[in-house]
């Protein structure tokens, strides 16, 4: 019976834990966990950028979900509610498309931070 093959290259989804060229090294936290990945100079300005530390509250929380969602480590239909002896992964698609390049993707990560957590202008959080 023929082995299914495996490519471990494919040039769509990066792969962003070595070095390569025009990408800086950096931490984030994600599920109490910290990953340390090297992204692309472009990817992180944008994310620097989309979250800026001067004008959020939360832009610490919301920079680190999208680098999980970007680098693949988490994705935005996580089941939370714990279940019946399954995963924690539903059958829904996350990734990115063959057709979006590194950018597109990276600001549809951002949008997914903001939609899960909400973003909170400093000194503007107003309480109830």
């Amino acid at each position: 019976m023929p082995q299914p093959i495996i490519r471990q290259s494919n040039p769509i989804f990066g792969d962003y834990t070595t070095y390569k060229a025009n990408s800086q090294p950096t931490e984030f936290e994600h599920d109490g966990k910290t990953y340390k990945r090297y992204l692309p100079d472009k990817v992180l300005d944008f994310f620097n950028d989309e979250f800026d530390h001067r004008e959020l509250a939360n832009w610490q929380a919301l920079q680190n979900l999208a680098m999980a969602y970007f680098t693949l480590i988490a994705s935005p239909y996580e089941v939370t509610s714990g279940g019946g002896g399954g995963g924690s992964q539903s059958d829904l698609k996350w990734g990115r498309d063959p057709k979006e390049d590194e950018m597109e993707f990276a600001r549809r990560c951002a949008l997914a931070a903001s939609n899960r957590i909400g973003r909170y202008p400093k000194g503007g959080i107003k309480r109830k």
